[in-house]
Formats: C-alpha cells, structure tokens, sequence
C-alpha cells in the first residue's frame, strides 16, 4: 500500500497489526519456517506521514525509535535518519505550493511557471510512461505509485518542460518522502531514486533560487548525494549557481 501510495489505507493496516502484536523483532515467524523483519511503528509514521497526519508520523517515529528494534535494521538505518528531517521541516515550515506568507520557505513554496509541452504531446508522453511503468489504461491516477510520478518527472525534465517534471518529482515525494540508491519499482526493475536532487534541478531551470537551495539541503541532509558519485559535480554546481542567483 505504501508502494501504491495507500498511504491511510497503510494507516489502518499497521494500526490493526500493532494491536495484535506491539513488540517489533528482526525475525519474527510468522507461519511455518517463514520469519520476517517486523518494524511495524517505523511504517506506521511512514504512512502516518505521507497521508499528512504529522502528529501520528512523529508520536510513531518516536516509538520505533524507543524501542530500538528498527534503528537496527538496514531498512531502520536509512529511514529513521530520513524521516527525522522531514518530520522537522514539518513542524518548522509554513510555506505551500504558492504560499508566499511565513518566514520560512522551501522547495514547495512556488509561483507555477508557462508549461512548455502541448496537451496533446503531455497526453502522449503520459501514457507511454504509465505503460512503462505497469499502469496502462488506468483511470484513477490517485493511486499511481511514486514511481511513476518520479519516471513522469525525470521524462518531463529530458523534454525541458521543468514546471510539470517539478509538479510530478513533488507527487513522487509525497508518495515516497525517502531517496535510495537502488530503489526497487516493481518486477526487476530498479532506479537511483533521487528526488530532492532532481526537484532542485527543476528549480534551478526555473529560476526558483531560493526553492533549489532548500532542495539541495534537504538532499543533502537525506545523504543523498556523495562526492563519490556522478552527480556530485552538478550538486556543486547547482549549489554554487544557487547561491550566487539568490543574493
């Protein structure tokens, strides 16, 4: 559900596991000789969090976390650090996709820009990349997973049509707050899923300076970008034209 971007439909799923069985383990059985990993607090605050119940998100996240389980895990390592960010950004940020009001900004906080694509040739490019990615045919794009919205994105950005590949980079973070080299998407079909890098170079495309900085540091702070991997020329450069852009 999570995957699909379910996410209080999650809700209620990790709810009602938690009432049966609260204590988290790294190899609980669950039915002859199969054992899983059962973290359930720290995918409870992962949904909590992208259906937008943030109260739910860090009273859970704190729970996981006390009960040390999840912080052990390889998946725990990774996400606990990730959502922490986000969590805070949620109790300290007050602007909104056009809200100029509050001191604080970030990369949501946008004045929309001219789309550059037709309608038509949108439409087109919108239903090869739903085929692509498993969805073909589909009427209710509410329940397209992250990863189509990050393809969609990354499709949109190699057309130069920025303003939409922002808009959908933005429904794949909804759906998928957590970057990860790797990620899985369905099948065997894998990508580097690094969206707050890709958000600040539709940003950046598009002038919005101020947005692209807090990008860049959200990515930052996700660890998203390394000085050992191949976009880390273009993470300093983007920070650099960034900075300078907005003084």
């Amino acid at each position: 559900m999570i995957d699909k971007g379910m996410a209080a439909e999650a809700v209620i799923e990790f709810e009602a596991a938690i009432t049966k069985r609260a204590e988290p383990g790294t190899a609980v059985r669950v039915y002859g000789n199969r054992y899983i990993v059962y973290i359930p607090h720290l995918y409870l605050a992962i949904s909590a969090q992208m259906s937008g119940d943030m109260d739910k998100a860090k009273r859970s996240l704190a729970t996981a976390k006390e009960l040390g389980v999840a912080g052990g895990t390889d998946v725990g390592k990774t996400l606990i650090p990730a959502y922490e960010v986000l969590l805070a950004r949620a109790g300290s940020t007050s602007g909104t996709k056009g809200d100029e009001q509050g001191d604080d900004k970030d990369f949501r906080a946008f004045e929309n820009k001219d789309e550059v694509l037709s309608e038509d040739e949108y439409g087109e490019l919108r239903s090869k990349i739903e085929e692509r990615c498993g969805f073909g045919g589909t009427d209710d794009h509410s329940r397209l997973a992250w990863y189509f919205h990050y393809e969609m994105g990354l499709a949109l950005a190699e057309r130069d049509d920025p303003q939409r590949a922002l808009d959908s980079l933005i429904l794949a973070v909804d759906r998928r707050p957590a970057p990860q080299r790797g990620a899985r998407m369905y099948g065997m079909w894998f990508t580097d899923y690094l969206p707050y890098y890709q958000i600040a170079r539709a940003h950046n495309a598009l002038s919005n300076w101020e947005c692209a900085l807090d990008a860049l540091e959200v990515s930052r702070k996700m660890g998203e970008i390394d000085e050992n991997d191949d976009e880390y020329a273009e993470f300093k450069k983007m920070l650099e034209e960034a900075r300078n852009s907005n003084r």
